[in-house]
């Protein structure tokens, strides 16, 4: 596990019937079938955290447009929106649910562009912690075979090469890989369930003293 927490302004701080709240926000990302939804609700479980996926913004609209939600069907439209409206589109819608009344914890799923990853900084500063879930290729291409859209790929190339597409980036599109690098923590899911429940519980432990750390210096 890698930290890379830099002291950036405070963030975050809300406006509510309470008086003025701080929002810490986990930042989840990764590459196919890494683990990222099940990563985000064990820290929502942890954390008391409101989960807000990125992902599933893209596969709402898909729905409006009657689109089957396959991997190129939700790459092309996320990138459309991207292209028509900003690269940091779904970071910023996101954002605004974020910012409704609720726990102080939150949880940004499926984060996949650096301009997304940069909004979420902006915003929330030092109380931003983004966390990579990792696995190895093999790994992941197993478990994506045994999920609804299994038979999406045919093979393991057919894998590589979708994933190769997303790694890539330009101004208005993903670049997975440049993300990836920026996450300040790494969790490992290659093995079972239980070792990654642990993993979370234990970073979730460590986040806690961080964002009680940033509340002292602010």
């Amino acid at each position: 596990m890698r930290q890379r927490l830099g002291a950036r302004a405070s963030g975050g701080l809300l406006s509510s019937e309470r008086g003025c709240v701080w929002l810490n926000c986990v930042g989840v990302t990764g590459f196919f079938a890494a683990g990222k939804t099940t990563a985000a609700k064990i820290f929502s479980k942890e954390l008391g955290a409101r989960v807000f996926s990125l992902a599933d913004e893209v596969r709402l609209e898909a729905g409006k447009r009657g689109l089957e939600p396959t991997v190129g069907n939700l790459s092309r439209l996320a990138n459309e929106f991207r292209k028509r409206r900003g690269a940091g589109f779904w970071a910023k819608r996101v954002l605004e649910k974020m910012k409704r009344p609720g726990s102080e914890w939150v949880v940004a799923e499926s984060i996949r562009s650096p301009a997304e990853a940069r909004i979420f900084r902006n915003f929330f500063g030092k109380r931003f912690f983004f966390v990579c879930v990792s696995a190895p290729e093999e790994t992941r291409f197993k478990r994506f075979r045994r999920t609804p859209r299994g038979r999406e790929f045919r093979s393991f190339k057919e894998f590589k090469s979708a994933e190769g597409k997303q790694l890539r980036g330009g101004r208005r599109s993903q670049g997975l890989e440049k993300v990836v690098e920026g996450a300040a923590f790494v969790l490992e899911n290659s093995g079972s369930l239980r070792d990654l429940e642990k993993g979370v519980k234990a970073l979730a432990l460590e986040l806690r003293r961080a964002a009680g750390s940033a509340g002292e210096r602010s």
